[in-house]
């Protein structure tokens, strides 16, 4: 299963996103760079196939890190390497654990292995304990960082591209879409199995009724939606999201309705917006399909759904979708990154 997961997620970022390009100044080769101390490498037996790996601080806070992964072939390489970005599932956790995440190492592993490989994999990991907006504002301090420190890190500014697994593929849609004024522009999006409408009433797929007795699945889809729309709505634990605030969400309805409308990729979606690679299973018991077949009807010129027989995070499974989905954005990749 885990040679299977390499595979795919390799693909999913060797054909998802083009970013940073490598072409100034030539890094240090002893696992860290003088930059007042904000960098530290990672453990040797992390990711060994990269060129040079580091653990960056973009910000204060003990969480607001990112690490990066220079690719295997950097010092043989006339031209510049793209960077690709990854969020992990970590908006729901009480800390930000996305390095440990099994799907972005392997995939991370596997893209820059290739010594033909012309790929950086840059992993964001933001402070999880806070609003979704503190989460878009960790996103974009990140690329700021890149932005900034371009001669360092050789990074090109003209296009980037963002993917997430679960909530961090809503983190990276909502980004792409609400963040106009990106510090490196965002050209492409992938989203692995999210939600992206919390204001779609298919996302309760449960009487609302405090009293009515609910399956187990039912059950613990109602808890998730219960503490995934307090966090969303940055409710604390002493007032947390009620049944009736679900009902009022569902009826389209009261404040917790407005402030969701407020961060839901929904409401700034444009014919302009990045282009979106999303891959869903059909069999998802956590987030239905029909939440994402939604959001994507009227929108299959900016918007592309690949729907696998599978459920939340075995897509791995269906290989001939696999093999159709990247594909596609292979052709997309090379049109908007390698021919422009």
């Amino acid at each position: 299963m885990k040679t299977k997961l390499k595979v795919i997620l390799l693909i999913l970022i060797v054909l998802v996103f083009c970013l940073v390009l490598f072409a100034c100044n030539e890094p240090n080769t002893n696992g860290r760079i003088d930059n007042g101390g904000t960098e530290e490498p990672l453990p040797e037996d992390e990711f060994d196939n990269t060129k040079m790996d580091y653990t960056v601080a973009y910000g204060s806070d003990p969480q607001q890190k990112m690490d990066i992964h220079l690719p295997h072939s950097l010092d043989k390489m006339t031209s510049d390497a793209y960077v690709a970005i990854f969020l992990g599932d970590d908006g729901m956790s009480e800390t930000s654990t996305v390095k440990s995440d099994e799907n972005i190492e392997a995939l991370t592993d596997a893209l820059i292995q290739n010594g033909s490989s012309r790929f950086t994999a840059v992993v964001v990991k933001y402070r999880t304990d806070k609003t979704v907006d503190n989460m878009l504002s960790d996103i974009r301090n990140a690329i700021k960082f890149l932005r900034d420190n371009r001669a360092t890190y050789r990074v090109d500014l003209n296009k980037a591209g963002i993917m997430g697994y679960s909530f961090g593929g809503y983190l990276a849609m909502l980004y792409a879409y609400k963040e106009t004024n990106s510090p490196i522009p965002i050209e492409l999006v992938v989203g692995q199995s999210i939600f992206t409408d919390p204001t779609d009433p298919s996302f309760y797929p449960f009487s609302t009724d405090a009293n009515a007795e609910l399956s187990d699945e039912e059950e613990i889809i109602k808890q998730n939606r219960l503490a995934l729309v307090s966090k969303l709505a940055g409710r604390s634990t002493d007032n947390p999201i009620t049944m009736s605030d679900i009902a009022d969400i569902i009826a389209k309805t009261g404040s917790v309705y407005d402030s969701l409308v407020e961060i839901s990729p929904e409401k700034y979606f444009k014919t302009t917006s990045p282009m979106v690679h999303l891959y869903h299973g059909i069999n998802d018991t956590l987030y239905d399909i029909q939440i994402v077949q939604n959001f994507a009807t009227n929108r299959s010129t900016r918007v592309k759904l690949f729907e696998f027989n599978a459920g939340h995070d075995d897509l791995a499974n269906d290989e001939s979708k696999m093999e159709e989905a990247t594909e596609a954005l292979k052709n997309y990749m090379e049109s908007v990154f390698i021919m422009s």
